[in-house]
Formats: structure tokens, C-alpha cells, sequence
């Protein structure tokens, strides 16, 4: 059985137009601000946004769904919808077929300020214990990085965690999406992380810059509408 996690859906397209056509079943991150995530009950953020403008010009539309990113990929790999904010790797192309980017998420790495990091490029992590998400990728650079052994992975679902393990020593540093913006909203949930923001440093520039795109299953065989997405994208205002 797949993981429960609280989501949300938003049906987007033409108007009156999706009892025509069965809309296209789209999954997102239910926290990955400012992309997309969840407040107050409704997905919110620059890439429902776009998806919106876009799917205003297309049929069938969108059915919209935010959950957990495992829960997302476990349903996209099942064929059971497609992916929003999806990284491009060599992988995921093997069954997924990109559209355009629609946005460019700014990856930063966090570690504690008493360390002296501040890396400006992925190079600098080499040898240093850095947390990732599981099942996340930053895109094909990151993944070459991962192959060579650049540095040490440590997986896990939560960021927060993370964040914690850093303050106590167990990490080097955490690669986090989102830019400083992101980032800055997820120490936020943590009452005791806010209070030691200031233990923690995020890196004076991104070290990745990660294109993000709307994915859809090779099985769907959907190249044609995702090619009238990606000009119904580039012609709706930003």
C-alpha cells in the first residue's frame, strides 16, 4: 500500500471544458516552496501558477494533486499521473517525457556556521558527509557527482531531521532546494531550528541550479499535448 500523506486537488483547463476530456492526472511536492505546497488546504505556489496560465489553453486539463514526493513518484512510476517540478535525469527520462522547463529551483547546501564552510560550487563538498532527501534529485550534475563519489550521501525523508543532525555534528551539511527563500520558510516550522538560525549558515550562492519541468509517463504516449504545453507555456504571461 502507498503511504498516506494529506493532499489536495485542483482541477485546471479550459472553462466547461473537463467533462470533454478526461483531465491529465499531475502530481507535486506538497512542500516545496515557493513552488508548490500546500496552505491552507489549497495548492499554492510559481508552478501552479504557471500550470494554470498554461492549462487554460489546452484540452483536456489538468487534475491537479499535491502530496508527499515519495507518494508522487510511487504513483508516476505506477503510470498513475505525472510529475510537476520534476529534475531531468538520464533515469527518469527512461520513462518520463519532459516538458520545457517551467522554473529554475537554486540549491543550497546548509551546515553550521562554526564549521567555516561556504562552498560555491559542488566541487567544494568533496570528502564532507552531506544529507540528502531520499528519492530527491537536484538534476544530471548532481547525479554525475553522486556516481563519482564526490562526497558521502546520507538519505532520509525529512529535512527537518537533517537540519538537526547537522546542529549536532552528524553531518557536514544538507543540500536543500528552494532557494534562500525556501529554505528560510522551512526552518520556520521548527521552533527550536528558529532558535538556532543563527548556528546554521546556507551557502553565499546556489551550487546547482536546477531546471524543473512537467513530466508525463512514456506510456501515456502524450508527446503531442505536451508539446501544445510547452507553446501554451511560453505564450502565457508570467
Amino acid at each position: 500500500m502507498l503511504p498516506v500523506a494529506r493532499r489536495h486537488l485542483l482541477l485546471l483547463g479550459l472553462p466547461g471544458s473537463l467533462h470533454a476530456e478526461t483531465p491529465l492526472k499531475i502530481y507535486g511536492d506538497d512542500h516545496h516552496p515557493p513552488f508548490t505546497q500546500l496552505l491552507q488546504g489549497r495548492p499554492q505556489g510559481l508552478l501552479v501558477d504557471r500550470l494554470q496560465r498554461a492549462s487554460a489553453r489546452l484540452e483536456p486539463g489538468i487534475a491537479l494533486e499535491l502530496t508527499g514526493w515519495r507518494r508522487a513518484m510511487q504513483l508516476a512510476q505506477l503510470g498513475h499521473g505525472g510529475l510537476v517540478g520534476v529534475s531531468y535525469t538520464l533515469a527518469r527520462a527512461r520513462w518520463l517525457d519532459y516538458s520545457r522547463p517551467l522554473a529554475v529551483d537554486e540549491v543550497h547546501l546548509v551546515s553550521r556556521r562554526d564549521q567555516g564552510l561556504a562552498p560555491t560550487r559542488l566541487q567544494d563538498l568533496q570528502g564532507l558527509r552531506i544529507g540528502v532527501g531520499n528519492g530527491i534529485s537536484y538534476g544530471q550534475e548532481f547525479e554525475a557527482a553522486l556516481a563519482s563519489g564526490l562526497f558521502q550521501v546520507e538519505r532520509d525523508w525529512g529535512p527537518l531531521q537533517r537540519l538537526r543532525m547537522v546542529l549536532a555534528g552528524r553531518l557536514h551539511g544538507v543540500l536543500l532546494s528552494g532557494g534562500v527563500q525556501g529554505i528560510a520558510a522551512l526552518i520556520a516550522q521548527d521552533a527550536k531550528l528558529s532558535e538556532q538560525r543563527e548556528a546554521l549558515a546556507v551557502s553565499p550562492r546556489p551550487l546547482l541550479q536546477d531546471p524543473l519541468h512537467l513530466g508525463l509517463p512514456k506510456a501515456w504516449r502524450q508527446a503531442e499535448w505536451l508539446a501544445r504545453f510547452d507553446a501554451a507555456a511560453a505564450e502565457a504571461p508570467r
